[in-house]
């Protein structure tokens, strides 16, 4: 059959009423457009070449899907409100631009939560722990991407060849169901990533007090920002899939501007993040590195050195530190001495703020003592 794939239509802008699709046009042309091609211009030039961890690049491919979705769409909304002459076919456009929303939706939170437990990771011990659990909830989330666009794009099908109409009320429903399981794990994700950020945030203020590094507080606006946005996605996604109710312009005007809103913060503050790590001086990250491997190294020997089964106390801080203190090279992970390299100068000022770090622990917990369990 044929159906209805060739026969010419005027495409319609039923949200034009008071200028709503204008005004959606403008909000996302002139307003939100242009800090994502900032980003999208950053990542892949000044960014794209600076040594950043093989993780950001996820933001890179996220940053360019999105850019091009959201050219696409403010170019979808003026032929609507041009009222061109096309033909049917023109709905399975739509499958296209979720394509690359999804995309840019997946790259951006896997970006942003391989960033915020890299973070976390250097202060706490298991962090593999979260990495794994958000890889295989970002798989998931690919393989709801793919079967909502697979579905939408078999509904058009059916939908311009005037297939039975049972068979298009199930991939419908079918289609909204992978929508909505899609919004509820990003929202799950988004919230896991806020979550990291904040707590590496709070252990900086645990063991540096209030000298928090800038790209922490940075990196918690993002993932905030990405936290709002999703939870907007799902409010309106559950209003329209799950509640059934009927879409207007007001729901419309404010999805637009509150997806491209929270997705432009969370791109520029990114960027920022990205640039403010690219300029620190590899010194600065070996001292960071050499802190992280001190206190993973004091937690471990804490740990192994008690017995809850035996009623066995761990050992004194203070002896782990001491045993630190006498034998810094040794405790050292391999990768950190050869990144440390064989300048007497670099070493020394390096030992010098290792032992500096060992002080203050010491000054704060070498109090602790060990106490019989049972």
């Amino acid at each position: 059959m044929k159906g209805i794939s060739s026969l010419p239509v005027h495409l319609n802008n039923i949200s034009f009423e008071g200028n709503y699709l204008l005004g959606r046009i403008v909000i996302n042309s002139l307003v939100l457009l242009f800090p994502a091609v900032y980003a999208c211009l950053k990542w892949n030039r000044s960014l794209s070449v600076a040594r950043l961890p093989l993780y950001t690049k996820s933001i890179t491919y996220g940053t360019n899907s999105f850019t091009l979705w959201y050219i696409l769409h403010v170019i979808d909304l003026s032929l609507r409100k041009a009222q061109i002459k096309t033909t049917y076919r023109y709905v399975l456009t739509d499958s296209l631009f979720y394509v690359f929303k999804f995309a840019a939706d997946i790259f951006i939170i896997a970006g942003a939560y391989r960033i915020a437990s890299a973070e976390i990771s250097k202060r706490i011990l298991k962090s593999w722990i979260w990495k794994a659990t958000g890889d295989f909830v970002i798989i998931l989330l690919t393989m709801l991407a793919l079967f909502h666009v697979g579905t939408r794009f078999a509904h058009g099908i059916l939908w311009i060849g005037v297939a039975d109409i049972i068979d298009i009320q199930h991939l419908a429903q079918r289609r909204n169901e992978f929508e909505i399981a899609f919004m509820v794990l990003q929202f799950l994700l988004a919230l896991g990533t806020l979550a990291m950020s904040t707590l590496s945030l709070w252990l900086w203020k645990a063991i540096d007090g209030w000298r928090i590094p800038k790209e922490s507080w940075l990196l918690v606006v993002a993932t905030g920002s990405l936290l709002i946005r999703s939870m907007s996605e799902l409010v309106v996604v559950a209003r329209h899939n799950y509640r059934l109710m009927p879409k207007n312009p007001d729901t419309e005007f404010a999805r637009d501007f509150v997806y491209g809103l929270f997705s432009s913060i969370f791109l520029v503050v990114i960027t920022v993040f990205a640039q403010y790590m690219r300029t620190k001086s590899p010194k600065q990250n070996l001292v960071e590195r050499m802190k992280q491997d001190c206190r993973q190294y004091v937690l471990a020997r804490l740990d192994d050195s008690s017995d809850p089964r035996t009623g066995r106390s761990a050992i004194a801080v203070l002896t782990v530190l001491d045993e630190l203190r006498q034998d810094w090279r040794g405790r050292m992970s391999t990768d950190i001495m050869e990144a440390m390299g064989s300048t007497p100068q670099v070493e020394q000022e390096l030992r010098r703020q290792y032992m500096d770090y060992i002080a203050k622990l010491q000054s704060e917990y070498g109090q602790l003592v060990p106490v019989t369990v049972g």
